[in-house]
């Protein structure tokens, strides 16, 4: 079929989704606003409601409406505080990030209030002068005033009367009477469950975290208990929450569903308590110091953690500072002293938590890969491959919306019986005389695992040079490989004439912001290949057999988690690793409900077509006309004089089966070459390919990769995700593709050259710009709305990207733009372990495409939610992860989460749904074929043309 396959296109027709639908689809209060809509309700004023906020929810305040609220003001429930102030005082909004929501409205405290648990702190000056309210976590900063403050080491300001906010969050106060002034650091004011005082002028805060209130009529001082201290977990742990009814949608069929989660509670007696350790006289031994501070562990509880300074404990022991004394070597007096810092609130525990669950994992015998856990004993062999799969798990512990929830998927790893040594044989055997370039070729970059230690490797590079009876500098001095692992493994290496596998790892450094490499030596003999290969996948009678085992259905999965939660029931060890720090697995799944989307219509030949419960239109293809069907009037076809009746076939067949798309295809224009060489077929391109080609169409009778990277390169040379080539550690390639029209069939592309393994993307306002010029000659304006799908961004990146990448994206439109388009800013997670399923009693089935779900199992600090867009054939469908960074269109989610639905129809090589946006998905194929195949930017004649696909 035209168009679906591997060739040159240029301005080629797509069918065009029902988008029209989308606004129809939307209650009024989901559309967008125009800006004269734009109101702020405040007593005594008019005007239409628009909620303005920040952070979770994706609402950002319009700049330099970053005001502090004045006295008595209200906050509603949607996330906007008006003000009310006196007669003829316009109305002030606050930055929502900055205050702590509570359901219904909060009132700012007047003088001398006790701040209760939303921790907003408001004082009341004398007569006259204005109110000032305060934060006392980070306060709430008028623009400009990051200047004022100055902060001494040491020392803390309580706030009072005049206090003045900087940037680093010192507060200092000036008191009336000539007092030097006092300082005080807002982390460090004393919180109290339930209420927060707030110190009154002239209070010391003493180095002990006791405060002491010296008030002027000379009453005693009062001083709180160090248990005092410990913070009260918030109900809501993220200061980027915001209202619920602004993150989950409404539309569609509600459903039951089931997940892979499975619910962890919590001691409220326990916690994560963190201590620091000191040694007087100081010990430099990290041995010594666990030796000195296991032999006191039965005081404290015996459960505990200890990296040498910090100490983390199940418990809060009942002083500040315990001391406990030791014995040395010599028999003197070692001082251990554990002062108590704090309790670490639940986001805070998360890392913890994953490493108890990891020690849980050992105990059950079973052995960890990278961050996921296999079990060798119930491995499944394939003698006649020499091959087995080793069952497994993997888990991640997150704060939720539901609670504290544990995520456990099954996975598998596939590893080679056959060593690296017998492969280097094999290929010496072949071909004897471009031995060392061939086995380069064949293990460079193949990911190995040596079964002595169960660790994973990948070859980096093979010395020749060396072999085991080689020595390497060892802390014991210099030794040979031969003598090192008989003397620590008791292997006997048998081959002493094999090369050594040569593996660079980086190795964080302490005080340095980037790793150190260490070169580690591997034996042939001891490594073997674990991962699918190209021939094993290139097998496919062996592929269906290993996707019998590891292609699970929805029923399997779920039999497989009972499986995982009953293991730790049954295991004593287990059970005591999680009682001793108050955590405790409930014995089920975890039940969810999600919405099914109305189903999606396809506007193929003047009519709307229903995609069916499956999302597949492919038959509606067949026989109907393409929505912009463009005639093939100049084209090029090229074939060896042996592939000449395939050719004549080709011709006859590509010009019949176009007639029902409404494509017009005229003769090519036939260029005939002697042989199949890659120069032949790349002379051929140069002398005829002219500025006019439409399509170039090259007969290839084998299937010869390096002979298609040839054509593609010379002939098209030219998408938001990034290409890391990770075998010859080349550079990231990072592309942006743009609609250019209100059918999206027609695209933008750009790609930049980035650094190796550089994720985070620092050309996106010359991409954007590029865009916006590229839309206004094809539409004579430019967008008011921008819509970003963002792919490739993990958690950890997720605050760099929100701080770098956008700011960009606003720059370009400062630029270009004579106003500030609305940016609406998605990051698209694909690779992830959560899976959800229908449920009909015990009966479980994937769910149909336009599941989503959007609360219980979605983030407690993210604006996200997950949707399935298609349907496996065999095994586990697996839902899309996307994160809402930014709205300021504020569209909300049920446009959101529909329009990404429907952009999963729009990819021009597949005639149904792909599991991301189609943006996505040319981002990513342009990204990989240029950094795998072209390693260049394409030049600007191309960038209106789908020249990857």
């Amino acid at each position: 079929m035209l168009g679906y396959g591997r060739g040159f296109r240029r301005g080629l027709p797509q069918a065009e989704l029902a988008l029209t639908s989308l606004e129809a689809s939307c209650s009024d209060s989901d559309k967008i606003r125009s800006d004269n809509d734009v109101g702020i309700p405040s007593s005594g004023l008019t005007g239409k409601i628009c909620r303005i906020g920040f952070g979770r929810r994706g609402k950002v305040l319009l700049p330099g409406s970053h005001k502090v609220p004045a006295l008595g003001a209200t906050v509603s429930s949607d996330d906007t505080m008006s003000t009310n102030p006196q007669e003829g005082a316009k109305s002030k909004e606050g930055h929502p990030k900055e205050l702590v929501e509570k359901e219904g409205s909060h009132k700012v405290p007047a003088l001398g209030a006790t701040v209760s648990s939303d921790d907003t702190i408001s004082t009341n000056p004398q007569e006259g002068a204005k109110s000032k309210e305060g934060h006392p976590k980070e306060l709430v900063e008028k623009e400009g005033s990051h200047k004022d403050l100055v902060e001494k080491e040491g020392s803390h300001k309580v706030p009072a009367l005049g206090a003045t906010v900087s940037s680093d969050d010192t507060i200092s106060t000036n008191s009336q009477d000539g007092d030097k002034s006092k300082e005080r650091h807002p982390k460090d004011l004393v919180e109290k469950e339930g209420s927060h005082k707030v110190p009154a002028l002239g209070a010391t805060v003493s180095s002990d975290d006791t405060i002491s209130i010296n008030p002027q009529d000379g009453n005693k001082s009062k001083e709180r208990h160090p248990k005092d201290l410990v913070k009260k977990e918030p109900e809501k742990t993220s200061s980027l929450l915001t209202s619920r009814k602004t993150t989950q949608g409404t539309k569609g069929t509600p459903i039951n569903l089931v997940c892979n989660y499975i619910r962890i509670n919590s001691d409220p007696n326990k916690g994560i308590y963190v201590y620091e350790v000191r040694f007087v006289p100081n010990i430099d031994s990290k041995r010594l110091r666990r030796q000195y501070l296991n032999e006191h562990s039965v005081k404290f509880g015996g459960t505990k953690t200890f990296d040498g300074v910090i100490l983390y404990l199940p418990i809060l022991l009942n002083d500040e500072l315990t001391t406990y004394v030791s014995k040395a070597c010599d028999g003197s007096d070692i001082e251990i002293r554990i002062l108590f810092k704090r309790k670490e609130l639940l986001k805070d525990c998360m890392q913890f938590y994953n490493i108890l669950f990891d020690r849980i994992m050992a105990t059950l015998n079973y052995v960890r890969f990278d961050r996921r856990q296999f079990d060798p004993a119930s491995s499944i062999v394939f003698p006649q491959h020499q091959l087995e799969v080793w069952p497994g798990y993997v888990t991640a512990v997150d704060e939720h919306e539901g609670g504290l929830l544990l995520c456990c998927d099954v996975s598998h790893r596939l590893l080679c019986q056959k060593t690296i040594l017998e492969t280097l044989l094999e290929i010496f055997r072949r071909k004897p005389k471009n031995f060392q370039e061939t086995a380069k070729k064949a293990l460079l970059g193949a990911a190995i695992i040596t079964r002595y230690n169960n660790k994973t490797y990948r070859i980096d590079d093979i010395c020749f040079e060396k072999n085991p009876l080689s020595t390497f500098t060892f802390k014991e001095g210099t030794v040979s490989f031969l003598d090192y692992y008989r003397k620590n493994y008791n292997i006997e290496i048998k081959d002493k004439n094999q090369p050594l596998l040569i593996s660079i790892k980086k190795q964080r450094m302490p005080q340095r912001s980037q790793g150190e490499d260490i070169i580690i030596c591997l034996i042939p003999e001891l490594c073997y290949v674990t991962g699918l290969r190209d021939d094993i996948r290139a097998d496919h009678k062996l592929m269906r057999e290993i996707a019998m085992f590891t292609c699970l259905s929805p029923a399997e999965r779920i039999n497989a988690l009972k499986k995982f939660y009953t293991n730790i029931d049954n295991s004593p060890e287990s059970r005591k690793i999680l009682s001793d720090w108050g955590l405790s697995l409930v014995q089920n799944y975890e039940k969810i409900s999600g919405r099914q989307l109305d189903e999606e219509r396809v506007f193929i030949d003047g009519k709307l077509v229903p995609v069916g419960p499956k999302a597949d239109f492919s038959k509606y293809l067949v026989n109907n006309k393409l929505l912009d069907a463009i005639a093939i009037k100049n084209w090029l076809l090229i074939y060896c004089e042996k592939d000449s009746k395939a050719a004549i076939s080709f011709c006859e067949h590509i010009r019949a089966d176009t007639n029902s798309f409404g494509i017009i295809v005229e003769r090519p224009q036939i260029v005939t070459i002697n042989n199949d060489r890659i120069e032949s077929y790349v002379n051929a391109l140069r002398k005829n390919i002219k500025k006019e080609t439409q399509i170039v169409v090259c007969i290839c009778s084998t299937n010869c990769n390096d002979r298609y990277i040839a054509i593609k390169k010379k002939v098209m040379i030219c998408g938001i995700d990034v290409y890391h080539e990770a075998v010859r550690k080349e550079n990231s390639v990072a592309a942006f593709v743009a609609s250019l029209n209100d059918k999206y069939t027609k695209w933008y592309s750009k790609a930049m050259i980035q650094n190796q393994k550089e994720e985070i993307i620092s050309g996106l306002s010359c991409c954007l710009i590029s865009a916006l010029s590229a839309y206004r000659n094809e539409n004579n304006f430019f967008p008011h709305n921008i819509i970003i799908y963002r792919d490739g961004v993990g958690d950890g990146q997720l605050q760099i990207c929100e701080q770098f990448e956008i700011p960009q994206l606003e720059e370009a439109c400062r630029r270009t733009l004579n106003h500030m388009a609305k940016i609406t800013f998605i990051v698209v997670q694909k690779r992830i372990n959560t899976r959800y399923f229908l449920t009909d009693g015990n009966c479980f089935q994937n769910p149909n495409p336009g599941t989503v779900v959007d609360k219980a199992i979605t983030r407690a600090a993210f604006y996200d939610f997950f949707l399935v867009t298609q349907v496996p054939k065999q095994g586990a469908t697996s839902p899309t992860h996307y994160i809402v960074l930014r709205d300021d269109a504020e569209f909300g989610p049920d446009i959101i989460q529909r329009l990404t639905y429907k952009l999963c129809f729009l990819y021009f090589n597949w005639p149904g749904t792909i599991s991301v946006p189609a943006c996505c998905q040319y981002a990513h194929k342009m990204a990989l074929f240029i950094g795998q195949t072209l390693k260049t930017t394409p030049p600007e004649d191309l960038l209106h043309t789908l020249f990857y696909l």
